[in-house]
């Protein structure tokens, strides 16, 4: 029985033990950890960022790293020398000051050793080396000066001098871009099928990308894939992930789910098109906090999605009565704020000869087509159209 007994409990042990072996390495934080993303790409740390009289505190090594500089640490010295793009940096531990070029500039919170790894403030570190910060609900956002919402769009990040870019299931790496043009016939092969559908994120130290089984993490370090909690989010179902630590998605509306039918112009709706409100949902990169932040009218359909700027602009699909039924055609481009608000139209509906044909936000505002003819709307003249 005794034997029994400890056969029972080797044999659990032993699962428990292969269980953690399957866990993909370092793809998740403890509870209480706080997770840092650089570039929308999760950075690991062996040991978390924690607050200091009011000033959070974050790996130097790690952080400058990922943000392009690099570190020089001087144990004699207990000092940190850091250098990025213009910018030299020096550090001195127990010391609430730095070096910035030459110049003394005061810090939150001197600079610590904690198991062996040296933290500086967040912001501080962030903002020297010319980056963005958001930090919110226990997670760190930085973005570098290269990141850019437009090239996300089109699959195509920019780091250093390498390009990375989707094309046909495959994800590519491409070296001396100075063009700033992916070319395949230069550029060498990261990923293929069957695993990639697109390509969500890149920094210095991996890739996000979409797959057939979900989202995926290559890490540029080690060449391994592990599994990542990210929602597949293409042109017709959501944005690229955005500069806010966020992506936005359409679903059916979870505060106005309805079994009820409605009829449209006279038309009897079929059974699989009852009564149904789309809606706009936010999302962390990481698949949590998850809201409703809009909702379309009933049988008002969501289409192609963009994030820009503060804003989420999308085509409206309308419903119309046909001989053969129901269905939906593609109306006017809107816009609501990222946090939730009133829909926006900045286009006419469009049916018939005055249909919206393809359409993106870029730097200098909407570009759509209609009428045959490419129409820009400046973001300034948004702000007018009530």
């Amino acid at each position: 029985m005794i034997k029994t007994k400890q056969t029972y409990i080797s044999v659990c042990l032993l699962a428990i033990l292969l269980a953690c072996l399957c866990l993909p390495v370092g793809r998740a934080y403890a509870a209480g950890e706080i997770a840092i993303f650089v570039d929308n790409v999760p950075a690991f740390s062996e040991v978390s960022p924690y607050e200091s009289h009011g000033a959070l505190l974050v790996p130097v090594r790690l952080i400058s790293e990922e943000l392009g500089a690099s570190v020089q640490w001087s144990e004699a010295e207990q000092q940190v020398l850091i250098t990025g793009d213009e910018v030299e940096i020096v550090l001195r531990i127990g010391q609430a000051a730095a070096v910035v070029n030459g110049k003394s500039q005061a810090l939150a919170a001197a600079p610590q050793i904690k198991r062996g790894t040296v933290f500086v403030p967040l912001r501080f570190i962030a903002e020297a080396l010319s980056s963005d910060v958001l930090y919110r609900d226990q997670k760190i956002f930085l973005y570098t000066p290269q990141y850019e919402d437009t090239r996300a769009i089109s699959n195509i990040f920019e780091h250093g001098k390498s390009l990375y870019f989707y094309q046909d299931g495959k994800i590519y790496y491409q070296t001396s871009a100075a063009d700033k043009m992916p070319d395949v016939a230069r550029a060498q092969i990261i990923i293929e099928k069957p695993y990639s559908y697109g390509l969500a994120a890149v920094s210095n130290s991996g890739i996000l990308f979409s797959s057939s089984d979900g989202g995926k993490y290559y890490s540029l370090k080690d060449g391994e894939i592990s599994d990542y909690p990210l929602t597949w989010t293409d042109s017709n179902w959501g944005t690229p992930l955005t500069s806010i630590g966020k992506y936005f998605h359409k679903d059916l509306a979870e505060s106005k789910k309805s079994d009820e039918y409605v009829a449209i112009n006279g038309v009897k709706i079929p059974v699989e098109q009852r009564q149904r409100y789309w809606a706009i949902f936010s999302e962390d990169i990481d698949g949590t906090n998850k809201k409703e932040i809009f909702v379309e009218e009933n049988q008002y359909g969501i289409g192609k999605m963009a994030y820009y700027d503060g804003w989420i602009y999308y085509q409206r699909m309308v419903p119309v009565a046909r001989d053969w039924g129901y269905d939906t055609y593609s109306g006017s481009i809107n816009r609501i704020p990222a946090d939730g608000g009133e829909r926006q139209q900045l286009t006419t509906e469009g049916d018939g000869a005055e249909r919206i044909g393809a359409w993106s936000i870029q730097k200098d505002g909407l570009h759509y087509e209609q009428y045959g003819e490419e129409k820009i709307l400046p973001f300034a003249e948004m702000k007018n159209i009530k």
